[in-house]
């Protein structure tokens, strides 16, 4: 019953495993895509010029800034994202610039500098490749976050900025912890059916093949009594394999009482022919003894005429 247990835990310990790895990490990815497709289309809403232009100091600047940040706060609010939309300026260096952003008091030219090299990379292949992307979870000094990032271009094509869209993925991770504790939960179910089924189905195994051992010890001491008279009591009501081998071993059992009995009568035949043998040879040596006591009487009868000069 120990190894089907085992077995049986171990697989659903896999099922587990796949099931609560699959769970989170499509919803990592389902997360993960979204932003990249908000970041693109809100991106879409700014032009390179636009975005050059907003972030002078005059007065022209900042009427352009407040027009590109409203589709964008639009957008933002449409969607229901707590967090504020923002740029960053290109930078070849891990260290880049705020440009527009939705805040209500905007700090645009403020530093920031990438401390996730996975963020970091994302930012500069959104930069030199014009492709959109996502990040993976990442811990920052505010808070555990995953963003969307999507190149703002120019009227040539090139990227000059990226748009960025973050969510606090702090909700989520409770969300993740819940579901671990609900995998625990179901280990320790999967081991209690795993006990019941490990005992139903030891008993169930275990315990015709303890009879058919049984059975075949009991057989294998009999044989050695008397082979002609050995049977095997086993009644195994299965048409499983265990009851095909049960079945196997009495068909055995016969044949071996059938070779035992022509044994058995090979050597007795045996025997009789040793005995008429040895009963002819013995026949033999009293004819041979009877016709060499004839013939010597012949010749000592020849001999005594001979010595009494009787030669007739």
């Amino acid at each position: 019953a120990v190894p089907i247990i085992l077995v049986c835990w171990l697989l659903l310990e896999i099922v587990l495993q796949v099931a609560l790895r699959v769970n989170i990490d499509d919803r990592r990815t389902m997360i993960a895509e979204r932003l990249r497709d908000v970041a693109t289309a809100a991106a879409q809403t700014v032009s390179g010029e636009q975005h050059q232009m907003a972030l002078g100091k005059d007065s022209l600047s900042k009427a352009t800034f407040a027009e590109v940040i409203k589709p964008l706060a639009a957008m933002r609010t449409a969607l229901g994202y707590a967090e504020n939309w923002y740029t960053l300026t290109a930078s070849e260096t891990d260290e880049t610039t705020f440009g527009i952003m939705t805040n209500p008091t905007p700090f645009t030219g403020d530093k920031y500098t990438f401390r996730d090299k996975g963020v970091a990379e994302t930012f500069h292949r959104a930069l030199r490749e014009g492709k959109a992307g996502s990040t993976d979870i990442y811990k920052s000094d505010n808070g555990v976050w995953i963003s969307g990032m999507a190149p703002i271009k120019d009227a040539s094509g090139k990227a000059i900025a990226v748009l960025e869209v973050d969510i606090s993925y702090k909700e989520y991770l409770v969300i993740e912890q819940q579901i671990r504790n609900q995998a625990w939960i179901m280990r320790a179910v999967g081991v209690l059916l795993s006990l019941i089924l490990g005992f139903v189905l030891g008993r169930w195994i275990a315990k015709p093949v303890s009879r058919l051992r049984s059975a075949i010890q009991d057989f294998t001491a009999r044989f050695s009594e008397n082979p002609e008279t050995a049977t095997i009591d086993l009644h195994l009501q299965r048409s499983d394999e265990i009851g095909e081998l049960g079945n196997e071993f009495i068909t055995m059992s016969a044949n071996l009482r059938k070779m035992s009995a022509l044994t058995e009568q090979e050597r007795r035949r045996a025997i009789r022919k040793s005995e008429q043998a040895a009963e002819d040879a013995r026949n033999e040596v009293i004819e041979q003894q009877f016709y060499l006591e004839a013939e010597v009487a012949r010749i000592t009868t020849f001999l005594n005429s001979v010595r009494n000069n009787d030669l007739s």
